[in-house]
């Protein structure tokens, strides 16, 4: 939050009923996504785990993916259909200027890797395992030292419950 308010100004929240809401109506908008995705939790945790999850910003990228871990596969078309819903739903965000908690993360990932906010002489994160890609790489920015010496991880892999 302090590195985006720090370089965007204090970034305007959308609580989870809200975004619940901006989901559905995504995904109402969108051929095929009701299809390829069963609804608004399941495209939020996809956008979670996968597409903010792990930083993604094209479509080309998405198709490529390999979503280890996800449960159900999505062919080509089912996940055309789903990131035609998020582009729907990141445009609403854009057009109310707000955000939710993972894109806030993305964002100030992005500002963190251009050398906005603060840095620190140590990181150190416990339950790793429950972050996605783009939290640890986030952790990593804010980590002062320039070979990463100072960032220490640990995690157990047989508990993660979230990407």
């Amino acid at each position: 939050m302090e590195i985006v308010a720090g370089a965007d100004g204090d970034p305007a929240m959308i609580d989870e009923d809200q975004r619940r809401r901006l989901l559905e109506r995504a995904i109402a908008a969108t051929p095929g996504a009701a299809e390829a995705i069963a609804g608004p939790l399941n495209l939020a945790e996809e956008i979670d785990a996968v597409i903010a999850g792990r930083g993604l910003s094209r479509l080309e990228d998405y198709l490529a993916l390999e979503r280890s871990g996800r449960g159900a596969a999505l062919r080509a078309d089912a996940r055309q259909a789903v990131w035609g819903a998020y582009e729907r739903y990141r445009e609403e965000l854009r057009r109310r200027g707000e955000t939710d908690w993972r894109h806030l993360r993305l964002r100030a990932l992005q500002l963190a890797l251009a050398g906005h906010g603060r840095r620190y002489d140590a990181v150190i994160v416990d339950e790793a395992q429950d972050l996605t890609e783009t939290g640890v790489l986030l952790l990593a920015a804010l980590d002062q030292s320039p070979d990463l010496r100072n960032l220490m991880i640990v995690g157990d892999g047989q508990q993660s419950i979230y990407p």
